[in-house]
């Protein structure tokens, strides 16, 4: 009875330690893309007036590297925006995953979209809590936002970026052409919107890893008071 009991209080320590390691880790995702540091001063918009069909954005490469080996997950999407508008405004998000640069935003490669959420004037930051894998044949995302309001709502302008990279140019989805890469004077403003990026490997890898390594712990310990 005594080494029955003595088996439980292990097993639920392993099961504590395993629990224990995943809230951890889960705690400490690393910003594997940041564009904050540095404002122009300055916001791209799709246009005044009522617009639902603009949707914009800045195609991006994270650094992956950060976290090492195995399956990533996006954790973590904010950017900012100033908005001068006069009605009820609202507004989409999305990420997309390219699988080469330069590549347009295409609706089955999605890998998040917001709900509509409501918009405010002046500068304003939005984030999204996020529990999406990266997927293997990423090569780059583009994120972007879809405004509607009467008046203006534009995207602010950073450069350049501290984690990651970005081109200088914008994706806009022209609702005669279809999407379209865009500059700003020419090339001259560096057209890249504030926004940072936050992931970590794959939680139940790390938790799996943890459960079965003291679980033969456990094990080898049972043993040891048998013998």
């Amino acid at each position: 009875m005594r080494t029955n009991h003595l088996v439980a209080k292990v097993l639920a320590v392993v099961a504590v330690a395993a629990m224990s390691s995943t809230t951890a880790f889960t705690q400490q995702s690393t910003v594997v893309y940041s564009n904050v540091e540095t404002p122009l001063n300055q916001t791209f918009s799709a246009g005044d007036s009522i617009f639902t069909q603009r949707e914009f954005g800045d195609e991006v490469k994270f650094s992956l590297d950060l976290l090492g080996d195995g399956v990533k997950t996006l954790t973590e999407f904010q950017f900012d925006y100033l908005g001068n508008f006069t009605d009820v405004g609202v507004g989409l998000a999305r990420i997309y995953f390219n699988t080469a640069v330069g590549n347009a935003p295409e609706l089955t490669n999605i890998i998040f979209e917001s709900a509509q959420f409501s918009l405010a004037n002046g500068f304003n930051s939005v984030a999204f809590t996020l529990d999406q894998a990266i997927p293997d044949e990423a090569v780059s995302f583009t994120w972007t936002v879809r405004f509607v309001a009467e008046g203006s709502v534009g995207l602010v302008l950073y450069d350049p970026p501290t984690i990651g990279e970005s081109a200088n140019d914008i994706w806009f989805n022209d609702v005669d052409n279809g999407w379209q890469l865009r500059q700003l004077d020419g090339g001259a403003t560096a057209a890249n919107f504030g926004a940072v990026v936050s992931a970590v490997p794959e939680p139940g890898t790390i938790s799996l890893f943890a459960l079965t390594f003291l679980g033969l712990f456990a094990g080898r310990f049972y043993t040891g008071r048998k013998n």
